[in-house]
């Protein structure tokens, strides 16, 4: 319940043009910087990050839809010729075709135990976070968005939760 509403405070946040800001990672006035995502820009910001990545993207859902996987596969096997390190944790194992692209694509697949609290969650380069009810590697919704914002410590923490999944 506690994570329904907070997703529906996300989507309120996101129609008025809020901001994020918090006080940990932050420039010198004490801000992260960090955006809300909608639905009709996600796959546009997605492969825009995926671009930019130079470490690591690990990126935790529900499941990979074929269709949407193969839209960001181009990006991701740059990205993994580039040697970085990309990671796709699922709860449903997904078909066939799409594991045959993420393997050729160099992306290593791990199914999760369901570990629902942590779906819809990508991390790049251990600082970079996406959280929300966007589907990353499906399609989203009218009325999904998402949360994108920089913070080390944040991203260390999702990080070592899901080692002890």
């Amino acid at each position: 319940m506690l994570e329904r509403m907070y997703r529906k405070r996300l989507k309120t946040y996101a129609k008025l043009g809020y901001e994020v800001a918090a006080s940990d990672d932050s420039d010198q006035y004490g801000r992260v910087s960090g955006s809300f995502v909608l639905y009709d820009e996600a796959t546009k910001k997605l492969l825009q990050d995926i671009a930019c990545a130079r470490r690591s993207i690990l990126f935790h859902a529900q499941y990979a839809s074929a269709k949407a996987v193969s839209i960001i596969a181009p990006s991701i096997a740059d990205a993994c010729s580039r040697g970085v390190k990309v990671m796709f944790v699922l709860e449903k194992a997904p078909s066939d075709d799409t594991v045959d692209q993420l393997v050729k694509a160099g992306v290593g697949i791990k199914l999760s135990s369901g570990a629902k609290g942590h779906s819809n969650i990508a991390i790049f380069d251990e600082s970079l976070i996406w959280y929300g009810s966007i589907p990353l590697l499906a399609f989203p919704k009218k009325d999904d968005c998402a949360i994108r914002f920089q913070s080390i410590e944040t991203a260390h923490d999702l990080l070592c939760g899901m080692k002890e999944l």
